[in-house]
This record gives structure tokens, C-alpha cells and sequence, in this order.
């Protein structure tokens, strides 16, 4: 009988810890990867179930996925054990330059995403404590998360996959519903022609992505650098473009945070405009 023993994950929420683009995947390829490499070689046993939480910021630690620990294919720094295992775990995991694992340990065991009963991606939790009452500090704990009644937390959740031509868009903000949403919403935008792209950030609590999308009504660029030179060349180039809401922001998501996102969106396309 397998050993079905349960730990659980605390990661820090940094960029490495994900693919870009993974953000918001409940089966991150490195959320994979992170969990079944470690430096000790008795950390993990086949079968465990690793329980994966992400500590977003201060306070704010949600749950992520669980894996199911397998056999073990790297041992001593050294690959081992079964080819087609090891070849496996490589199709599943983000590899660097060399064809290795972004995180290699000196122990790596094979394993898979399995279904939680008692978590769902997102849920927000209270870290295990001691008998003491004390907040377990350490990143793996044998004491069971408490699940809290706060909502779902969503990093970034894709609202449309729709490219909106200008002259929709404008008709939308007649919609005193859309405006709504737009007003208490912040988030990443895009704008293209066909061929170029520009990526920006509503992150101002003060209007949100409504506001955002007002700035380009009223003058033809929004303010920005590359789409100011466009507008000189040819007043009306914005009107033949199309809108597309990339990505949406929880209302208290800190400034920094948008950034940063926007910083990794904008890997994901050409941004001639940026």
C-alpha cells in the first residue's frame, strides 16, 4: 500500500514560480516542478499528496493545486530509474537552455495533478498554527490550512477573448451597466490595428478601466509615447483599431503587482506601440 500522507506547500509568489502566462493555470508546468524537487532526499514518498498554497502578499495565502508524489527519478544530483519516466516529467515541466528543469533539486520525483475534495483553486486560507497558537512559519507543514469564508481570490481571470472595433466600443460605454463594470474594475488592455499592438495598465482605483478607455476617446493616443508619433501621421488610426480586455484585477490588488503583470503580458506580444 502506497503511503498517502498529506504535506502541505507554502510558495512564495514570486516571478520564477511561474511560466509567464501561467498566472492564473491551476496545473502551472512550474507549480509542477516546484513541488516535486527538493534537496532532501527523504522529503517526499511515493504516493504523498502535496498540497500547493501560494502566499500572494501579507496575510493572503491561497490554495493552488495538489499533487500526487511519484516514483523518484533524480537522486544525488544524478537522473535514475526508468527513461520513459524521466522523459515524462520533462514533457510536463518548464526546462531551461540545457533541456533541465527550471528548478532541479538533487531530488526530483515523478508525480501528477490530482483532484482536492476539500480545497478549489483560489480558496483563501488561515496557515496552520502550533499548539502554541503560533503561525507555522516553516514552507512545508503537516497541519491542515484552514479554509476562510473570504471569496474566492482570482489572480487574473481572462474576461473576453473578443476584439472590439473602435466604433463598438463606443456604443458599449452608452451601456450604463458596462460602464459600471468597467468603473469597478482595473486591469490590462490591448489595442491593434491587425498588425501592431499596444499593451497598457488601467491600475487607478479612480475610475478603473472606464477611465482608462476615455483618455484615448478624448485624444486619439492616451497619453502614450509611440501612439502620440501614430496619431500625428494619421489622426484617425485609433478608429481602425480594435479593444480587447486582456486581463481584470481583484479591487484591492496592489499597484506594484499590475505592473508587474503588465511587465510579463507584454513579452507575450510583438508591442510595436509600446
Amino acid at each position: 500500500m502506497k503511503s498517502m500522507k498529506e504535506r502541505y506547500l507554502r510558495h512564495q509568489f514570486r516571478d520564477e514560480i511561474f511560466v509567464n502566462g501561467h498566472e492564473n493555470d491551476p496545473y502551472s508546468p512550474n507549480m509542477l516542478n516546484y513541488s516535486l524537487s527538493c534537496s532532501k532526499k527523504c522529503r517526499w514518498s511515493e504516493g504523498m499528496l502535496l498540497n500547493n498554497f501560494v502566499q500572494i502578499r501579507h496575510n493572503c495565502i491561497m490554495y493552488h493545486s495538489t499533487v500526487r508524489v511519484g516514483k523518484p527519478i533524480r537522486q544525488n544530483d544524478e537522473w535514475v530509474g526508468d527513461r520513459n519516466e524521466i522523459e515524462n516529467f520533462l514533457t510536463k515541466v518548464p526546462l531551461d537552455e540545457n533541456g533541465e528543469p527550471i528548478d532541479k533539486g538533487f531530488f526530483i520525483f515523478n508525480g501528477e495533478y490530482v483532484e482536492n475534495s476539500q480545497f478549489n483553486y483560489g480558496d483563501i486560507v488561515e496557515w496552520g498554527k502550533d499548539r502554541a497558537g503560533r503561525t507555522n512559519r516553516h514552507w512545508v507543514s503537516k497541519l491542515k490550512p484552514v479554509k476562510l469564508s473570504t471569496d474566492r481570490f482570482e489572480y487574473v481571470k481572462q474576461p473576453t477573448d473578443i476584439l472590439v472595433p473602435y466604433s463598438e466600443l463606443e456604443k458599449m460605454l452608452r451601456n450604463k451597466r458596462i460602464v459600471d463594470l468597467l468603473r469597478n474594475n482595473r486591469g490590462l488592455y490591448m489595442w491593434t490595428d491587425g498588425t501592431n499592438e499596444y499593451i497598457g495598465s488601467a491600475g487607478s482605483q479612480n475610475g478603473g478601466l472606464h477611465s482608462r478607455i476615455l483618455d484615448y476617446f478624448d485624444n486619439g493616443h492616451g497619453g502614450n509615447k509611440k501612439l502620440i508619433l501614430e496619431n500625428k501621421d494619421n489622426p484617425e488610426f485609433l478608429k481602425k483599431c480594435k479593444f480587447k480586455i486582456l486581463s481584470v484585477f481583484p479591487p484591492d490588488y496592489d499597484l506594484n503587482d499590475i505592473q508587474r503583470a503588465e511587465a510579463n503580458m507584454k513579452k507575450l506580444f510583438k508591442c510595436s506601440w509600446n
